[in-house]
């Protein structure tokens, strides 16, 4: 696949994420939303790593924060630093204890703002792509 094909790939994929984020919240599933918050964002930030750089295959890591700093945004502080808050969403693999601590953390109020602010910075990045869809 060449680039352009590689860019589609993440975007649809981060689309598919996103409506599924959308459904899990009114299913009162929040834990699971802010779990697919993280892979929209990861799956942009992938998508902008794959446009800025020579190669077609982004980084094989779930570091938000790192795929970042592989390309050439420049995102404002908050961002960045909301970036690296998404993180501690990839859930998958993590332990029981770790999975529970987060569940209760995960209010309807909480995972309401975090999903009001990664529909920003998802509308930002599709941004930077919007010549290659």
């Amino acid at each position: 696949m060449g680039k352009n094909e590689q860019i589609k790939y993440w975007i649809q994929s981060a689309d598919e994420d996103w409506e599924t984020a959308l459904a899990l919240f009114e299913l009162k599933r929040y834990l699971h939303t802010l779990f697919l918050l993280h892979l929209v964002i990861e799956k942009l930030l992938k998508a902008n790593w794959i446009l800025d750089n020579f190669g077609n295959i982004p980084p094989f890591t779930h570091n938000l924060e790192q795929i970042y700093n592989e390309t050439n945004m420049e995102l404002s502080p908050e961002d960045v630093d909301f970036i690296r808050s998404l993180s501690a969403w990839n859930i998958e693999g993590r332990y029981p204890d770790y999975k529970n601590k987060l569940h209760r953390m995960a209010t309807r109020e909480y995972t309401l703002d975090k999903l009001e602010k990664v529909k920003k910075l998802r509308l930002c990045l599709l941004g930077r792509l919007s010549s290659i869809s």
